[in-house]
């Protein structure tokens, strides 16, 4: 039985199914998630929010007043939600700097129509999980756009769009920094007996809300301590990211299993038909190259499988 403010914060609702790990000495529970689905889902939206009508620097813009909102006053000072305390922490505004430059370097992607990409990296940048961040903004985007109706996107512009994607990153961010606060508070009033005597549930009530503005102040200190982890390991991250990326298309090239390749092949083709519906010219090159066809010989001619006469796929936890 999971508890119903943990149901709540995840989004699981009766008949969703979880995944259960073992990580270290901790037991894991997420949402089992269609990766594959969200993957597809947001290639459909390809180069159709908006993001032709801004640029870098109104990215930078972006980020920068979702980063510095509630927590970040300026001149190196950290305050708290409502801005009744203020501390002055050296080297703030560096990090605040450092962290706008690697979450706007990460939004080049946005800028080129590669949705899907962004996300992986804000969540690689900010320690996330990718399949998690996805779904959840998948969710947000098609409830302004339901059943792939533009009209609500178009009225609001791209920058909206893109401001949900990094809120829903920054949103995912705070909330694990808000639980390594809460965790490491209650195990302080713990060792106080303060659990024994009031009971876990009511310590951390009185710690997330009668507290709330100084609990809040030292989440936002903890923000900025995570933020300066991002700052320093961004070189080496994305390194290592590279790296792990040859490897795996090294692996795909030599041990794709043929119902994959028929996958892609299917997928080509539906992305095929529905530019010419559209009337777009597609680069086929390109197309193939995306997933993964570049060195298999495709007919672009073959008949295209409607989707009830394609297999049903399961889904893999890797």
């Amino acid at each position: 039985m999971i508890p119903v403010e943990y149901r709540d914060r995840l989004g699981i609702e009766p008949g969703m199914e979880v995944n259960v790990l073992i990580r270290g000495q901790f037991l894991i529970v997420e949402l089992d998630t269609d990766i594959e689905s969200d993957i597809e889902f947001l290639e459909g939206y390809k180069g159709k929010l908006g993001e032709q009508a801004f640029d870098m620097n109104s990215v930078e813009d972006i980020i920068k007043d979702l980063l510095e909102q509630q927590f970040y006053a300026g001149e190196n000072f950290i305050v708290d939600r409502v801005g009744n305390q203020k501390m002055l922490i050296r080297g703030s505004d560096r990090i605040i700097k450092e962290s706008i430059k690697i979450l706007s370097h990460a939004s080049r992607h946005w800028l080129d129509g590669n949705y899907v990409e962004t996300i992986r990296e804000f969540a690689e940048a900010l320690d996330l999980d990718f399949a998690i961040l996805l779904s959840t903004f998948r969710r947000k985007l098609d409830s302004m756009a339901p059943g792939g109706d533009m009209s609500m996107i178009e009225v609001m512009g791209g920058e909206v769009v893109f401001s949900l994607a990094v809120a829903t990153a920054v949103t995912h961010f705070r909330e694990r920094v808000g639980d390594i606060v809460t965790e490491r508070i209650v195990k302080r009033a713990e060792e106080r007996g303060y659990i024994k005597a009031l009971g876990q549930d009511t310590v951390e009530n009185l710690i997330t809300q009668q507290l709330a503005e100084r609990y809040s102040i030292l989440m936002n200190l903890r923000t900025l301590r995570e933020l300066a982890r991002t700052s320093v390991k961004s070189t080496g991250e994305r390194a290592y990211s590279t790296k792990v990326e040859e490897l795996l298309d090294e692996f795909d090239d030599k041990n794709t299993p043929q119902k994959v390749i028929d996958r892609r092949k299917r997928t080509y083709r539906r992305r095929l038909a529905r530019a010419r519906d559209e009337g777009r010219e597609i680069d086929r090159d390109q197309l193939r190259e995306e997933l993964g066809l570049d060195a298999i010989v495709v007919d672009d001619e073959e008949e295209e499988l409607t989707e009830d006469a394609m297999p049903s796929m399961p889904s893999f936890d890797f």
